[in-house]
C-alpha cells in the first residue's frame, strides 16, 4: 500500500494546502469486491476514478494491503508529532482508501487483521487531531462492521443506502444518471466540492468523516442517517 504525505489530490485541498493532508492506498481491483459496480473487472460502462489521472499512478501496482505498514507509518507520524515536529504537526486530514478498499485478494472477503489495524491507526490519529474520512463497499460483511466509526457505506443503489441506514451507517452514493428516484425518507446531501465547481475541499467540509461529525454534535446523540450524493464523472 501508499501513504502519501501531501497528497496532490485536487478534491481534497489547495494548491499551498496539500501538506495538510494525508493519503492512503490500496490497490483499485484486487483489494476490492467484485460486487461495487465501479470494478475495473466488472461489465459495467462505469469505471473507478481512481483509474483515472493523476490517482492511477497510486491506485495500481502498490502491493496492496500490507500488514503493519500503516500502522507503523502513523506511529512514527504522531510521535514526532508529540515531539513538536513542525512538518508532522502540519497535518490535519487523513483521507484514507483514496484508491482500494479492505479486501483480501486470497479470499475475497475484507481482511480482519487488516481492519483491526486500520482502526487503531484511526483512533490514533483522531486522538492526535487529525481528521479522519473514507468509503467501504463491504459495508455489509460482519468483520468491516468496526469501520462505520470512521468510514462510509458506499451504495450502488437507494435499496442498498436503506439497508447500511438501517445498520447505523452515514451512506454515500454515486449518481451515474440512472439512480431510480430518491425515496420520500431519505434526505441527501450533494457533495459541496462538486456544486461549488471545486470551491469546496474536503478539508473544509468534512461531511464524509462520521467521527468529526458525531464529535461535533452538541449531544451525544450520533448521526446515522446522512447520506451524500457523489456525481460520477
Amino acid at each position: 500500500m501508499k501513504v502519501v504525505f501531501g497528497t496532490k489530490d485536487r478534491k481534497l485541498s489547495r494548491p499551498g494546502e496539500h501538506m495538510h493532508v494525508i493519503g492512503t492506498y490500496t490497490e483499485t481491483g484486487a483489494n476490492c469486491p467484485i460486487t461495487c459496480q465501479f470494478h475495473p473487472a466488472g461489465n459495467s460502462p462505469y469505471k473507478c476514478y481512481t483509474m483515472k489521472g493523476h490517482t492511477r499512478l497510486h491506485s495500481i501496482s502498490n502491493a496492496g494491503i500490507e500488514h503493519g505498514k500503516l500502522l507503523q507509518e502513523m506511529t512514527d507520524l504522531c510521535i514526532a508529532r508529540d515531539s513538536g515536529d513542525t512538518t508532522a504537526l502540519q497535518y490535519d486530514t487523513c483521507r484514507m482508501h483514496i484508491a482500494g478498499d479492505v479486501i483480501d485478494p486470497a479470499t475475497g472477503n475484507p481482511d480482519p487483521l487488516y481492519i483491526a489495524e486500520l482502526i487503531t491507526v484511526c483512533d490514533m490519529l483522531t486522538d492526535s487531531g487529525i481528521d479522519v474520512l473514507g468509503y467501504t463497499h463491504t459495508w455489509r460483511h460482519p468483520d468491516s462492521q468496526p469501520l462505520k466509526k470512521y468510514f462510509l457505506a458506499s451504495c450502488d443503489t437507494w435499496q442498498e443506502v436503506e439497508e447500511a441506514r438501517g445498520n447505523d451507517w452515514y451512506t454515500q452514493i454515486t449518481d451515474t444518471g440512472t439512480l431510480s428516484p430518491t425515496p420520500a425518507e431519505i434526505k441527501p446531501v450533494l457533495c459541496p466540492n462538486q456544486i461549488t465547481a471545486g470551491n469546496v475541499k474536503c478539508r473544509d467540509c468534512m461531511l464524509c468523516s462520521p467521527s468529526k461529525l458525531n464529535r461535533n454534535r452538541p449531544d451525544s446523540r450520533p448521526v446515522t442517517r446522512r447520506t451524500i450524493v457523489i456525481k460520477y464523472h
